[in-house]
């Protein structure tokens, strides 16, 4: 059994991330033997913090998946501040996965929007839905996995939790 720790940057993306790897189990699209546990981490980007998190935890997990968010910037430019936190003798136990903006993105897609890069999704969801960010981990059971299947950062993110 493989077990992965997820540390993303949303308050709500902890219970969000717990829900939808639990979904995606339901659904037979990741293993049902993965444990999956889920951290939070203000920042995953320029913080300290982060290498800390990892040293503590790499021994304890096969794999550890960082999500964090671009907003809309360079994604490289993103990958580059993350992978100063990540110590080297892990960086092959250790994943990054980029949102174009933020973790709402997939819920844009997952409500079978189509994505653009004109608006912030988190901005047409407040407009749209009335959406406030505590409301993220409930959306789970209404996003729609294969509209989001194709969308590159989840099915990334669906590649390594397949990849044990």
């Amino acid at each position: 059994m493989a077990n992965y720790k997820i540390i993303c940057e949303d308050t709500y993306g902890k219970e969000f991330f717990k829900k939808l790897t639990e979904k995606l189990k339901k659904q037979n699209r990741i293993s049902k033997s993965l444990s999956i546990d889920v951290t939070h981490l203000n920042s995953t980007k320029c913080n300290s913090k982060l290498t800390r998190v990892i040293k503590a935890n790499i021994d304890e997990y096969d794999k550890i998946i960082i999500i964090t968010d671009a907003d809309g910037q360079d994604k490289n430019e993103i990958l580059e501040k993350v992978k100063r936190h990540i110590p080297d003798e892990y960086e092959n136990r250790i994943r990054v996965i980029i949102l174009d903006y933020s973790i709402e993105d997939w819920i844009y897609v997952g409500l079978g929007d189509s994505f653009s890069k004109s608006k912030k999704p988190l901005e047409i969801l407040k407009e749209k839905y009335n959406y406030e960010k505590f409301h993220l981990p409930k959306y789970v059971e209404e996003i729609n996995i294969e509209d989001l299947q194709n969308f590159p950062s989840f099915r990334d993110f669906l590649n390594r939790l397949n990849c044990a």
